[in-house]
């Protein structure tokens, strides 16, 4: 629970003070702050987490950099009140930045972590990772962005026992209709849907869910919860559900208690995640993150798997049973933006992770991820980033000159 959000009179209008206008913290700030927070928790005693604000880094303490003081006067007295409260119960040092990447929320975060250093040790930390994805659309790198704030946590004494929650992210809605004020984004329509026939774009919504917790779960049990924030209605007036309602009653049956093995990513655009489940079988989830495909311009890339004997089940996004068809000794996956799911049998997982890395690829994006960088003394640098899980080697042509380079998987 958020404090600012339980807290009545006085001490609401302060925390709501201190999140958008004030400047200039007075003299008892500290004091009033921790007794607030102490309030807010003995208001709620069946609350087992707190923070005291949310999505806070718009606060003008911390738009003017004064992360010292906004610690030493909001964040570790909060803990101080809510521990007084009950021992217990778990603190973070916010509710969830309104963000995390490099250009929102990952420097509060570092503010948040290193200026509590040595004071207070938080119990938990949550983030809200508006905007991450797997690259499609102009997204961050969900993956990516998770580990960064793992070892950003870790530079500050916080390892994997440490719990990390997701307490708000993604918040999209399956219709894009400015007429209705459905603007794509969850806030701007709370109503729901008078039918359940949405199209590509209910389908397009179910498959981002899907590959975020999917995302999600290479990084349990730390990555404790992940709350896409669609708690408004997601029935239509005959009371079918949208059809991401089934993606969590998939993922829960195929990967319970999920641990991840490896990445599978025999080209750029294909994002796979391979796991074993809790009786030690392979479990792989593939797909393609395409802008033009995710459009609908241009049918999904083809996989060509030689399985070496190996007889996996698949299934798709919704549960249902699916085949792939044989041609000249390997199987043929055609990936979409929904993941699809391979299922083998306890002691196949490294040969299946194997075959799906070198596996032949048939349309697809770039292999390598290539920059232009000049430097501020004149030179030009050519970065080469490989987008796949193998070695790649080759020539750079620059007018009559040919530059071999070998590229790490």
């Amino acid at each position: 629970a958020i404090a600012s959000d339980v807290v009545k009179g006085e001490q609401r209008t302060l925390l709501q003070s201190i999140k958008k206008s004030m400047s200039q913290p007075p003299a008892d700030l500290a004091k009033r702050v921790e007794q607030a927070a102490y309030d807010a928790a003995k208001l709620r005693p069946w609350v087992r987490n707190w923070a005291l604000c949310t999505e806070v880094e718009g606060a003008p303490l911390l738009k003017r950099k004064r992360f010292k003081e906004f610690s030493e006067l909001i964040q570790i007295p909060s803990y101080h009140g809510f521990k007084r409260a009950n021992p217990d119960i778990t603190v973070y040092p916010d509710g969830g930045t309104s963000g995390y990447s490099m250009t929102r929320g990952f420097h509060e975060m570092e503010a948040y972590l290193k200026e509590s250093r040595g004071k207070v040790k938080w119990d938990a930390i949550a983030v809200h990772p508006y905007w991450n994805l797997d690259g499609s659309g102009g997204t961050n790198d969900w993956d990516a962005e998770t580990q960064r704030l793992k070892e950003q946590m870790l530079r500050y004494g916080y390892d994997e026992n440490t719990p990390i929650d997701f307490t708000e992210c993604f918040n999209m809605l399956p219709m894009d209709l400015p007429e209705w004020g459905a603007d794509a984004w969850g806030d701007s329509y709370l109503s729901g849907v008078p039918t359940y026939n949405w199209g590509w774009r209910e389908y397009m919504h179910a498959t981002w869910v899907c590959r975020m917790f999917v995302m999600s779960l290479k990084h349990w049990p730390q990555l404790r919860s992940t709350n896409i924030w669609m708690a408004r209605p997601y029935l239509d007036f005959y009371l079918s559900p949208w059809a991401m309602c089934k993606v969590p009653n998939t993922l829960g049956h195929l990967l319970p208690k999920p641990k991840f093995i490896a990445d599978i990513r025999p080209m750029g655009g294909i994002r796979g995640y391979a796991f074993e489940n809790e009786q030690g079988e392979p479990v792989i989830a593939i797909w393609c993150a395409i802008d033009r495909v995710e459009d609908g311009l241009e049918r999904g890339p083809q996989i060509h798997v030689d399985l070496h004997g190996l007889s996996p089940q698949f299934m798709d996004m919704m549960g249902n049973s699916r085949k792939a068809p044989m041609e000249d000794g390997q199987a043929v996956l055609q990936l979409a933006p929904a993941p699809i799911f391979i299922i083998g049998k306890k002691g196949q997982t490294q040969q299946l992770v194997t075959a799906m890395n070198q596996a032949d690829v048939i349309g697809g994006s770039n292999t390598l991820n290539v920059a232009v960088v000049p430097d501020v003394d004149g030179h030009v640098k050519l970065e080469l980033k490989n987008q796949t899980n193998r070695q790649l080697t080759g020539k750079v042509q620059l007018t009559d000159q040919q530059i071999p380079y070998t590229v790490a998987a």
